[in-house]
Order: structure tokens, then C-alpha cells, then sequence
């Protein structure tokens, strides 16, 4: 599922429940992946009225550092997602 987003920082979001996998796109071009994001999250960012200042505040702090962006689940992921566009 993608859910564009109305943020300075971030420009959309990825969510595939079945792996329970998020990756969200940030303005400036870069990449984050997250594992094991449950859907209560996703429905919270989706739904904030700043989805930047909830990255900044809940998500980076809750979750902790995202996956690597050259990890195997990262990858397989993203080349997920290119077939969806």
C-alpha cells in the first residue's frame, strides 16, 4: 500500500501487512526501512497532521535505526516496490 504524505520531510510511505514491512521515501531522495511495523503505526503516521514531526518524535526513537539499505530484506523490499509503481 502507498500513502503519499503531506510533509516537509517525508514524501510517502510503503506498508506491505503481509511481511509487515514500511519503508518511506524522504523528500530528499533517501530511503528508510523498517521490520515488524504493526498497522496501528502506519494508520498513526498516515493519519497524523504533521507526519514529519511524528517521524522526528515517535518513530525514530520508538523503533530505533532503521534497517540497512543494503540489507537482503531492504533490497528485496524495495524491488518490491518498484514492480508496484
Amino acid at each position: 500500500m502507498k500513502f503519499e504524505l503531506r510533509s516537509n520531510l517525508l514524501r510517502a510511505c510503503f506498508y506491505q501487512p503481509a511481511t509487515r514491512m514500511m519503508a518511506l521515501q524522504m523528500r530528499t531522495g533517501g530511503w528508510r526501512f523498517y521490520d515488524n511495523i504493526s498497522d496501528a503505526i502506519v494508520r498513526e503516521l498516515v493519519c497524523h497532521p504533521t507526519p514529519g514531526s511524528f517521524y522526528n518524535l515517535v518513530l525514530r526513537v520508538g523503533l530505533g535505526a532503521p534497517l540497512p539499505p543494503l540489507s537482503l530484506k531492504a533490497r528485496l523490499f524495495y524491488h518490491r516496490l518498484r514492480k508496484m509503481k
